[in-house]
């Protein structure tokens, strides 16, 4: 059983194939449980249906993947990405490009904002994802 309060910080630490990857994949709605019960954010994970899942998901959960170019698309540019969750979260488009820019300036990173993916070093496509995932704040 686990508990986490609300901007209560937890490590979650083993050795590969522990789980670690699988538990925050559950815990993000991207898994389902194979047993068990898990509330997160006020959604019982394993009542919900996935397109509750989904909805939860835009609105309620930001995530950085340990793999961040797997986060960005391609044929967006940085500000784009970072604008095209809270336009799937139901943002209008212009609005959702100037929230998206304030979460760059807010990491240091507006001046990425017309790059590709592709054109990151890792620590930036990291700080990019970053900026994704605080986007819908």
């Amino acid at each position: 059983t686990l508990s986490v309060a609300s901007g209560e910080k937890v490590v979650i630490q083993g050795p590969n194939g522990a789980g670690k990857t699988t538990l925050l994949r559950v815990l993000a709605g991207e898994q389902r449980l194979s047993a068990g019960t898990a509330r997160v954010a006020g959604l019982d994970l394993a009542a919900a249906t996935a397109s509750e899942l989904a909805a939860w998901r835009g609105r309620a959960l930001g995530r950085v993947d340990q793999h961040p170019f797997q986060m960005l698309r391609p044929e967006l540019d940085v500000l784009g990405n970072v604008a095209l969750q809270l336009r799937l979260a139901g943002t209008e488009r212009l609005a959702a490009e100037q929230a998206a820019r304030r979460a760059l300036d807010r990491l240091g990173l507006g001046s990425l904002a017309d790059r590709r993916p592709e054109g990151l070093s890792g620590g930036e496509a990291q700080r990019v994802a970053t900026a994704v995932a605080l986007a819908n704040e």
